[in-house]
């Protein structure tokens, strides 16, 4: 404010002046500011106050205290926390390079700013990235007594800005993986031990509460049921991790739609499971899925070749899946019920 004091003001010494000059001391060592002033030299100081006085809370816009990201194999510690970028603006020629804070490290400064409010980031497909490179030193500071106003509380030195750095405590890391893919057996030992694992189930009977069905039947199917026979046989067969979810029926409003997400959905997801053995997804699917391919097959079907015998796989049976979206609504719902066994 003193750089900022009309000229006249014999209370405020200084020197070096700049405009807008609008403020003046009183003999007092009272400040005002000088309304004739503020019309002539800084007129956008008024539309500014006229803004800030009419003023009113918003309840509608939506303040946003999370992110989400996901990892992948070329995510890495200069995407998640800091690294340095290329900069090339628009009208220069000359390339240039600056640091730029990763999504984890502008949480974390978000909620630094704001104590009283919870934060969260969402990692989806944790065990997909490199966890120890894509965290680096900061795998030790996500533990809940190393955050900041903690009893072990941490800081490290971050490597391209060479600043300080500590985690908030008001800060949640949540990760979400797929307890089918391989690749969570080799989960990062260092994440293991500072995260809690909450297993989360397939949640059958929220088809009724929150898909697209008002009672969780389609045509007298009960998708429920339908849901909770596949995972019994899949976890018979494979085990608990590999059962399906209930989002594969919660967008189902139509015999149509139930047939898209077994053609395209299921069935490629049990085929995967048992590597095309045809055997095992009769088990789990019934015979009103799988047809015998036999055709007639006979002797002429195989080139002649003298050094083996061929007629043992004459007699071998073959099958393959029914096209389900070529099948009618009744042989649909036929498979179905020999599916649950009706």
């Amino acid at each position: 404010m003193q750089s900022h004091t009309i000229e006249s003001c014999e209370s405020v010494k200084v020197s070096k002046k700049g405009s807008p000059l609008i403020f003046n001391k009183t003999d007092d060592k009272y400040w005002e500011i000088l309304n004739e002033e503020v019309v002539q030299q800084a007129p956008e100081l008024l539309k500014l106050h006229e803004e800030v006085k009419g003023f009113s809370e918003d309840s509608d816009i939506e303040i946003r205290r999370y992110e989400f990201v996901t990892f992948h194999q070329s995510f890495t510690y200069e995407d998640f926390v800091e690294g340095i970028k290329p900069n090339f603006n628009e009208g220069e020629n000359d390339l240039t390079y600056k640091i730029e804070d990763g999504i984890f490290k502008k949480m974390c400064l978000k909620a630094r700013k704001d104590p009283d409010q919870n934060y969260a980031i969402f990692i989806d497909e944790i065990n997909r990235g490199n966890i120890s490179q894509i965290f680096g030193e900061l795998i030790t500071l996500i533990e809940e007594d190393k955050r900041e106003g903690e009893e072990n509380e941490l800081s490290v030195t971050l490597p391209y800005s060479k600043t300080k750095f500590s985690i908030p405590t008001n800060l949640y890391i949540i990760g979400t993986m797929n307890t089918a893919d391989r690749s969570v057996e080799a989960l990062d030992t260092a994440l293991r031990r500072r995260f809690s694992f909450v297993e989360m189930p397939p949640k059958p009977d929220l088809i009724k509460t929150v898909g697209k069905t008002s009672d969780g039947f389609i045509n007298e199917i009960d998708l429920v049921e339908l849901l909770k026979v596949i995972n019994i046989r899949i976890e018979k067969l494979v085990d608990k991790d590999h059962m399906i979810g209930h989002s594969y029926f919660l967008n189902i409003n139509s015999l149509s739609a139930l047939k898209k997400a077994f053609n395209n959905k299921i069935i490629p997801l049990l085929q995967e499971y048992f590597y095309g053995d045809f055997g095992k997804i009769g088990l789990v699917l019934g015979k009103g899925f799988i047809v015998d391919n036999q055709n007639e097959l006979d002797e002429d079907i195989f080139a002649e070749y003298d050094e083996y015998d061929s007629s043992s796989l004459i007699e071998r049976k073959v099958y393959r899946l029914k096209d389900v979206v070529k099948m009618n609504d009744d042989d649909f719902t036929l498979a179905i019920n020999i599916l649950l066994k009706k």
